[in-house]
């Protein structure tokens, strides 16, 4: 049930609706970590636990228009949303690590705007799986 919950469209911040594939390709996921749905969790769960300090990262060198440092920080980002098939946030922040690597800052800009509501509709898609294992862990309590 919840891996079905998971693959259902989501409505976007413009109002359109994205299907869940564009966002999130469980099963190549599933397919990385060899089936193991505990592993894909954990992957999951520590995507989650980054993502605060990654986009902060990512605020502060457009702030300080350091063409270099947001280039290696959406490089990690795109690495880790590969990992994770992250298929949107893939895609924004490979053109911004491009854009900041030509050093072109006005036009990554808005890519890094767009780049904020892709992570945030991705971890609004998988925050279910977060849930799930915090409640399975407090099932255990007695």
């Amino acid at each position: 049930m919840l891996f079905a919950a998971v693959e259902q469209p989501i409505a976007q911040a413009a109002g359109s609706t994205m299907t869940a594939a564009a966002i999130f390709d469980m099963e190549a996921l599933l397919s990385r970590v060899g089936g193991d749905r505990e592993l894909m969790i954990d992957v999951i769960r520590l995507f989650l636990d980054d993502c605060p300090f990654v986009s902060r990262a990512l605020r502060w060198q457009v702030e300080a228009d350091n063409a270099s440092a947001l280039r290696a920080a959406a490089h990690a980002l795109k690495g880790s949303a590969g990992s994770l098939s992250a298929m949107a946030v893939y895609d924004t922040a490979s053109s911004l690590e491009q854009l900041a690597g030509e050093n072109r800052l006005d036009a990554a800009r808005p890519i890094w705007k767009r780049l904020l509501i892709d992570v945030d509709t991705f971890v609004a898609h998988i925050r279910p799986f977060d849930r799930a294992i915090i409640e399975t862990r407090d099932l255990g309590r007695d």
